[in-house]
């Protein structure tokens, strides 16, 4: 596999680790089987996927990047937490994307039960992973006409 230069940083919710280190294993490692170099791989953790968004935007002003990706995983409770956070999450993200010039890739997990978050982080990290190096791709194309 050819050497990439893109630098992508990952921001990770750890409100559930077990879950979060599923993804982040699984996404680190298929950018790294696409020819991602380890070393242009940065991760900043933070306590819930409501803090995403605040670093997303402070890594996109202090860092040069060719993608920011974004995992966690919110699961639905008993009370409307469910919902603010994960319409905040989103809505935020959504509106970086759109103010940074290089994509932002949503991989936070929205989940009914904990199985279902359980059986989403064991196959999702590599589908993120995959979605953001066709982003990069798209944004270079778009960029070099």
């Amino acid at each position: 596999m050819e050497k990439n230069n893109s630098q992508i940083a990952i921001v990770v919710s750890e409100f559930y680790p077990e879950l979060s280190e599923l993804l982040v294993d699984d996404c680190v490692n298929q950018l790294l089987r696409s020819g991602i170099k380890k070393n242009s791989i940065s991760i900043y953790k933070v306590s819930g996927v409501f803090e995403i968004p605040g670093v997303v935007s402070l890594v996109s002003k202090h860092h040069s990047l060719d993608a920011i990706i974004t995992l966690g995983v919110v699961i639905k409770g008993e009370t409307p937490h469910f919902d603010f956070i994960s319409a905040s999450c989103s809505d935020s993200i959504s509106q970086l994307t759109i103010e940074n010039e290089f994509p932002i890739t949503f991989g936070v997990l929205t989940t009914n039960t904990y199985k279902q978050a359980l059986k989403r982080a064991q196959e999702k990290g590599m589908d993120i992973a995959n979605t953001t190096i066709l982003s990069i791709n798209t944004y270079k194309h778009i960029k070099s006409k």
